[in-house]
């Protein structure tokens, strides 16, 4: 089974409402407990920025269990909730202009499959943006970690 899903995501809109979205969810280590927001300053710019989506502003797994922790619950949820046992990582995002309108690309990989749900509830969240997402399909394989995550869900 492979593991690892490459994903695109294109959001266009008024610049402004980029900017209040990409300072909702997207940070540095989203995974992290040291995760820090994205810094609008340099995205503006056009540079590309290593940057991760955080699921977890999306969709908010239940207290008792944190992002980055590997219980079964967590892993469960993340799997069922988000798609991705992970949630989004090793992004980067890209940001064009013009006037009062913009859009970025956002390239990022997920474990096991897309993270469809995740994307469905920011369209709902940012209606005046346009969203356009597609998981390309899968990267490398490997194997002992694909075993031991099905272990995990296999009780």
């Amino acid at each position: 089974m492979s593991d690892i899903c490459n994903n695109e995501l294109t959001v266009s809109g008024r610049k402004e409402e980029l900017k209040r979205f990409i300072a909702a969810h997207f940070f540095s280590k989203a995974m992290e407990p040291d995760a820090t927001p994205a810094d609008w300053s340099e995205i503006e710019k056009g540079y590309r920025v290593s940057v991760d989506l955080d699921c977890n502003t999306v969709i908010a797994m239940p207290v008792k269990n944190e992002p980055n922790q590997m219980s079964r619950d967590a892993f469960a949820f993340r799997v069922n909730e988000w798609g991705s046992k992970w949630g989004a990582f090793d992004g980067y995002l890209e940001f064009s202009a013009s006037d009062d309108n913009g859009s970025i690309c956002y390239n990022f990989g997920t474990a096991y499959d897309g993270i469809q749900s995740v994307i469905d509830r920011l369209e709902e969240k940012y209606p005046h943006l346009s969203f356009d997402y597609i998981c390309l399909g899968t990267g490398y394989e490997d194997e002992d970690e694909d075993e031991e995550s099905e272990k995990l869900l296999a009780d």
